[in-house]
């Protein structure tokens, strides 16, 4: 590797190299636009959320695409489009230095206004609970049974005091013409 190349990768282990860099060379918003399709979004504030994670030297498979038209003429005509993308399928190729960034982002949505946002406690809501299935079958009214069982494993809650010791609550969303939570 060159003397400029094994510089250059020297200085991005300098914290301040790496956030000007983002920053103002690059561009937070930039950033934003080439990872988020943003047709609805309109961004209000980006900053960097914490220091960035680097790896050197690191293996990456390019991506194999597929674009165009496969025809068919015998016994009758068939024409099919063909777009395909094989992420990490093709050739491996080494990436010198590869940033892990996190976007802290504040943005509003342009689709529906939100007309009034209520909060209330999550067992208020459920009526009060005695038992564990009771608390289950409450939570199935409200949710999908899969996002019921998730929540239990994802917090580990096998007891009714192990959900109250939680701050939950319910988060009601009002939108400008109709309801939704």
């Amino acid at each position: 590797m060159s003397a400029f190349g094994d510089e250059l990768l020297l200085r991005f282990l300098d914290d301040t190299f790496v956030e000007d860099l983002l920053k103002n060379q690059v561009g937070l918003a930039s950033l934003f636009n080439v990872t988020y399709q943003t047709e609805d979004v309109d961004l209000k504030e980006i900053n960097l959320a914490g220091s960035p994670g680097r790896q050197f030297q690191m293996p990456a498979f390019e991506t194999i695409r597929t674009n165009g038209i496969d025809e068919r003429i015998v016994p009758s005509t068939e024409r099919v489009k063909v777009d395909r993308a094989q992420p990490r399928y093709g050739r491996l190729a080494w990436v010198d230095i590869f940033l892990d960034v996190f976007l802290a982002t504040k943005v509003a949505s342009q689709k529906m206004p939100i007309e009034s946002i209520s909060s209330q406690n999550l067992l208020d809501k459920l009526g009060g609970v005695t038992s564990i299935t009771d608390l289950k079958n409450k939570l199935s009214a409200l949710y999908p049974q899969s996002i019921v069982d998730a929540f239990f494993e994802q917090l580990r809650i096998s007891t009714v005091e192990d959900f109250t010791s939680r701050s939950n609550l319910f988060l009601e969303f009002v939108f400008k013409g109709r309801s939704s939570l």
